[in-house]
């Protein structure tokens, strides 16, 4: 009688023990799942932030070379000191004749963000 008592509460604490195995692989399994579509949620987050940013340095660029054209102004750059600033045509053209080793006008798609516009 014992022993059979024995039996059956040992196979109920095995039954319970599968059943906790089963339970904690499904936990882990979902834990698993919702890190991964959490992951990817942020890297699309990511991605439509730099999508966002690089729309908003084309903006910036097109609304400078527009104004630039339209104020008559262009970017020079100092090669001597590596520097760059926006002034007017005539200025810019001055400095490139008078020094065209150390002044260059930057061409519209060579400007940089951030140091041109």
């Amino acid at each position: 009688i014992v022993r059979s008592e024995q039996r059956a509460v040992m196979t109920r604490i095995q039954g319970d023990i599968e059943r906790g195995e089963i339970q904690a692989k499904a936990i882990d399994e979902r834990r698993d799942g919702s890190f991964r579509a959490y992951e990817q949620h942020r890297q699309d987050l990511n991605n439509h932030s730099n999508t966002f940013d690089q729309h908003r340095g084309d903006l910036d660029w097109s609304s400078k070379v527009t104004q630039n054209y339209i104020l008559d102004r262009s970017v020079v750059k100092d090669n001597e000191w590596d520097e760059r600033g926006t002034v007017g045509n005539r200025l810019a053209d001055s400095l490139v004749k008078a020094n065209p080793d150390r002044f260059e006008i930057v061409p519209n798609q060579d400007m940089l963000r951030g140091r041109d516009f």
